[in-house]
């Protein structure tokens, strides 16, 4: 919901979002303007597993194991580079130059889509990751897309 700003933004501050798999449930919480950090992280993501937690943010990233002390395993610097290359294989319109397949962003954008779109319409919501719609509401269907001003359509791929 919108709990810290009463304006008109179309997506949420704070927002708990769970998705379910066969063999995962996956729990996404996002709290904007919070006044306690995430897990010592000012801004960032904890990923919560059986075997401990992953901790990610613009300074670094860190591995938690059960039992063991935590280990910060990259910092900040590794993520400057990120765009710079996203950038760089755009330019050469050569997807082969990303240090991360462009498949895995895909991915994950889409859960964030899905979650915003399940806030909107206000419903549980069963998604075809094949076909990118959702089975079960067609209201959250148009939100999948947009329409696109001539000229500015996406490429058929």
């Amino acid at each position: 919901g919108q709990l810290f700003y009463d304006d008109d933004h179309q997506t949420p501050d704070t927002q708990v979002a769970t998705f379910e798999y066969d063999d995962c449930l996956l729990m996404y919480e996002m709290r904007l303007w919070a006044d306690y950090p995430l897990e010592g992280f000012h801004n960032g993501a904890v990923f919560y597993g059986d075997e401990g937690t992953l901790g990610i943010d613009p300074r670094r990233v860190v591995v938690h194991k059960k039992g063991e002390e935590p280990k910060q395993i990259a910092d900040g610097d590794s993520f400057a580079d990120h765009p710079r290359n996203f950038l760089d294989a755009v330019k050469a319109n050569d997807p082969s130059k990303l240090t991360a397949p462009i498949e895995t962003a895909f991915e994950t954008v889409t859960l964030v889509h899905m979650g915003n779109i399940a806030t909107r319409v206000g419903d549980k919501l069963h998604f075809d990751s094949v076909s990118c719609r959702f089975t079960n509401n067609e209201e959250a269907n148009k939100l999948v897309s947009r329409h696109y001003r001539e000229g500015y359509e996406l490429p058929e791929v």
